[in-house]
């Protein structure tokens, strides 16, 4: 297994939501066993209740760390999200971590979705986990972000070619490529190392919350 396939895009279209379908195919997926989601924002209110989208159909065993936030005046609702999903969910088959960043600073939107330890999809970029990035509304934002998966894992490689190809008509915002190790710029890395990299300098940072 190896993360291979890399998507650039930017959303102009209220009702296309790659990062939305990204994030749920990971969490929805029966191979997926470790979810880690990072944000500046989770919203959770009158508004906008993004748990919604986290409601399992099936009870597949997973653990999802969340990690953020930006500033204090968000820590409540993304104590309710956390507890939300919790709520909607099999608690003794979903297990949720909640993780902070001293000074409340935390401002990257990153996930990755981990087989037996081993990173399968990522996304990174602009979107956070609100109404206006992570919901499908007219009153949205234009936003950017990547997502890279390994085209070798059915379950996610089948979800991001639908997403492709359910919107061929606003290909003109996607870019599709593939990943080389062999390149010297890559520094003869895996992008699997690369993401475990990643994942390291979050943790080395983040505290675990009650």
């Amino acid at each position: 297994m190896a993360i291979n396939k890399i998507a650039i895009f930017l959303r102009k279209n209220w009702k296309v939501n790659r990062f939305r379908n990204a994030i749920k195919t990971t969490f929805y997926s029966k191979d997926i066993t470790e979810m880690i989601l990072c944000s500046g924002f989770f919203q959770e209110n009158q508004y906008f209740e993004a748990s919604e989208s986290f409601k399992s159909k099936k009870c597949n065993l997973k653990t999802l760390k969340l990690v953020g936030i930006y500033s204090y005046t968000w820590k409540t609702q993304f104590n309710d999200f956390k507890n939300n999903i919790i709520l909607k969910n099999c608690p003794s088959c979903l297990t949720v971590i909640k993780y902070k960043i001293p000074g409340m600073k935390w401002h990257a939107k990153i996930m990755i979705g981990k087989i037996n330890n081993n990173p399968v999809i990522a996304t990174i970029g602009s979107s956070n986990i609100t109404g206006r990035a992570f919901g499908i509304q007219k009153n949205f934002n234009y936003e950017s972000d990547i997502i890279l998966w390994d085209e070798s894992i059915d379950s996610i490689n089948k979800q991001m070619n639908n997403e492709i190809e359910e919107f061929i008509d606003n290909s003109d915002e996607v870019i599709i490529s593939d990943y080389s190790e062999d390149d010297w710029r890559n520094g003869t890395e895996s992008l699997n190392d690369k993401i475990k990299q990643l994942e390291n300098d979050i943790f080395k940072v983040a505290q675990k919350l009650d």
